[in-house]
């Protein structure tokens, strides 16, 4: 290749890592988030405001704590589902160098799959213990806020579906209280507080960072690069 000359195959790749493509994913997470953060101070206040032992009073009560947890479960539920986007535009993204490569007639292939399910395995070696991989997690996850009420006869099987499998390992369970299968995710993953989500941000850059290395360490090592 000669000096000057620009590597169409280095710059597909590293659009991988383009930062306009993260900052989509932040202008959402932050304002969720801040919802979440503000439906916990309603919580608090609630738990201030209502301290009568009328049971009237703590009906009310009970019901305004309900309102706020189904906030927080479709606030959080959307926060996974962005993410879970995300991960999918890094998938396609990285199949379509491939299929670029394949065009300009290269003999060369990727050290590790490209299959999806293989590809939200892969995990950088900070979290390379973590099984499942906290990417697997998020994806599974999104997948459930949209789709849970179509795996009710699926949790027991089990045997097709990589994201049940993934989810139960965490002690989720096929149950109408989704928020408590949160619970369980959000503490996986690493979140302190239940608005944390730009976490997930964080997760996922890593991740494609270790996949970034990788590809480059294979499109080097074949002379593409």
């Amino acid at each position: 290749m000669k000096i000057g000359e620009v590597n169409w195959y280095r710059s597909f790749l590293d659009e991988l890592l383009e930062e306009s493509r993260f900052e989509g994913l932040k202008k959402v997470l932050e304002p969720l988030g801040q919802a979440i953060e503000a439906s916990d101070r309603r919580c608090r206040e609630i738990e201030i405001c209502y301290t009568d032992d009328n049971d009237e009073v703590s009906d009310q009560a009970d019901d305004l704590f309900f309102e706020e947890d189904c906030l927080v479960e479709d606030l959080l539920g959307a926060a996974l589902v962005v993410s879970q986007c995300q991960i999918e535009l890094v998938v396609t993204n990285l199949k379509k160098l491939d299929s670029y490569i394949r065009r300009n007639n290269q003999p060369f292939r990727f050290s590790f799959s490209l299959d999806r399910g293989d590809l939200v395995r892969m995990s950088p070696p900070e979290s390379a213990q973590m099984q499942p991989t906290p990417v697997e997690v998020i994806e599974s996850a999104g997948n459930l806020f949209k789709h849970g009420s179509q795996w009710q006869g699926k949790w027991k099987s089990q045997t097709n579906n990589r994201n049940i499998l993934a989810l139960s390992s965490l002690g989720c369970v096929n149950s109408g209280v989704v928020y408590k299968n949160f619970q369980r995710i959000t503490k996986y993953l690493g979140f302190k507080e239940k608005h944390d989500v730009r976490l997930l941000e964080s997760i996922i850059w890593e991740w494609v960072l270790h996949i970034h290395d990788l590809a480059y360490k294979d499109m080097k090592n074949s002379g593409l690069i």
